[in-house]
């Protein structure tokens, strides 16, 4: 339901940015065909009036489509989480925790942007497109054809970029994975290499004399032992 009602929000916003070079139209005619100058704070009055409905919906769009955006990002990564706990260690000894690290964060936010604000621009787009080309074509049918007849080199320059960007993205998640992983490999390798260069600064500090003094603490821990043979014996 939120989802209908922000995408409805979207539609409106963008009819109500259209109406205000209307009005600016019809206050420039009304002003050229000698109407008083005090008919302008009319026009003025509505186009504040057209801003703060556009702004309204603006913010009610972006409010709504956005939570939802955000749930669903929840919901995933919960669900993600969910089923990584429940699969079983030889998972974990095939897959790299880089690669499923990057699937569960940028892969799922790139879901949330498709969800929310691609969503929101598309539809946004689409609608000042279509109700501008027909409030074009209603003032100047030739001149509005003429300004149209560059959205198919728009359409090209816009997939041969998004393939591109497209390509790059990819490559750089697989980064992102590879350079993860191994920096998760990194930090597990560090508790050991820190316990090594512990155990060797140790046996450099300790002086000779307290392998001398271990040496004779392992011997009287030895001596009662013999006694007690001896005792027995």
């Amino acid at each position: 339901m939120a989802t209908v009602v922000g995408c409805a929000s979207v539609v409106i916003s963008g009819l109500a940015s259209l109406a205000a070079p209307g009005i600016v139209r019809r206050a420039v005619d009304s002003l050229g065909a000698g109407a008083p100058i005090s008919s302008i704070w009319r026009y003025a009055g509505l186009l504040v009036v057209v801003a703060v409905v556009s702004g309204f919906f603006q913010f009610s769009q972006r409010q709504l489509l956005v939570s939802v955006s955000r749930h669903l990002e929840h919901r995933l990564r919960t669900d993600l989480y969910d089923h990584l706990l429940r699969l079983p260690s030889s998972f974990y000894m095939r897959e790299r925790v880089g690669d499923l690290l990057t699937r569960a964060v940028s892969d799922v936010g790139a879901v949330r942007m498709a969800v929310g604000p691609a969503l929101m621009y598309a539809i946004n787009t689409l609608t000042i497109l279509v109700v501008s080309s027909v409030l074009m074509a209603r003032i100047n049918l030739p001149l509005a054809l003429l300004s149209l007849a560059a959205l198919p080199l728009v359409a090209g320059v816009t997939r041969f970029f998004g393939s591109r960007i497209h390509l790059r993205w990819g490559q750089s998640q697989e980064a992102l994975s590879h350079y993860t992983a191994r920096l998760q490999e990194h930090l597990v390798g560090l508790r050991v290499l820190r316990h090594t260069a512990a155990r060797r600064r140790r046996s450099t500090r300790w002086p000779p004399a307290t392998a001398a003094t271990s040496s004779q603490a392992q011997s009287s821990s030895e001596s009662p032992r013999s006694s007690n043979l001896c005792f027995r014996h």
